[in-house]
């Protein structure tokens, strides 16, 4: 819904970040309902196909496997990140393109991590007025990797706009445990709190909560912590 007002408010580049200790399996799909919805109201709208990317062949094996493929079949085109072809496809029709989890951070030669920047950057520039989506990007600059520094994102993402960001994570008591943010309202950062379910009983439970704690009109650092910290612990467990 919220990429469908920003669409509607003119905004053409837009970003969706999903993060959370509890939210999606690690793996090659973890967005695949997203997407699933995403392609359908996109479609909906706009009457024409939706090309839809992902960053591998075992992702788009696994789109392939589930109920989505089969039920989106006429209204999305799948297509990979590496494929010139299916680029080259993609930049000659209509219709918005979303791309899945690209990323550019796993573990892989400087080559296919350059060449997935470049892809991503042919896409966006290639697409002109035309929407495009990038559901949950992990790409970094690779000159800044290179040289040892900390990771920054490369230029390209300063032109994307979030439509929707949510970023949770289990935090214990008075730490920030959510950022959350829908285009066309603030940014919102929670803390964890404890409320006691019996404050007069001695040793009674108590139940956590999180808590608006501040808003503002820029993406708090918390945001981008809690987002690494969520990456981290994926990947170890992906390990």
């Amino acid at each position: 819904s919220a990429t469908l007002r920003a669409l509607k408010a003119g905004r053409n580049r837009l970003q969706l970040s999903i993060f959370g200790d509890e939210i999606g399996v690690p793996g090659p799909l973890p967005l695949g309902s997203l997407c699933a919805h995403l392609v359908e109201a996109l479609a909906g709208e706009s009457r024409q196909r939706v090309h839809l990317f992902f960053d591998s062949d075992a992702a788009a094996a696994e789109w392939a496997r589930s109920e989505h493929a089969a039920r989106l079949r006429d209204c999305c085109c799948v297509g990979i990140l590496l494929s010139d072809d299916a680029i080259d496809d993609a930049l000659e029709e209509d219709g918005a393109l979303v791309l899945c989890a690209p990323c550019n951070t796993a573990p892989c030669n400087t080559h296919i991590s350059q060449a997935k920047i470049e892809a991503v950057q042919r896409l966006t520039y290639g697409a002109g007025e035309r929407p495009v989506i990038l559901a949950n990007p992990d790409l970094e600059a690779l000159l800044v990797r290179e040289s040892g520094c900390r990771s920054v994102q490369p230029m390209l993402l300063s032109d994307f706009e979030h439509a929707f960001f949510m970023a949770e994570v289990l935090a214990k008591q008075g730490s920030v445990s959510a950022v959350r943010h829908v285009w066309g309202g603030a940014w919102e950062t929670y803390h964890t709190a404890e409320q006691s379910l019996a404050p007069l009983q001695r040793g009674s439970s108590a139940l956590q909560f999180s808590a608006l704690t501040h808003t503002g009109g820029q993406p708090p650092r918390a945001a981008e912590d809690l987002v690494r910290y969520v990456r981290r612990g994926r990947r170890a467990r992906s390990r």
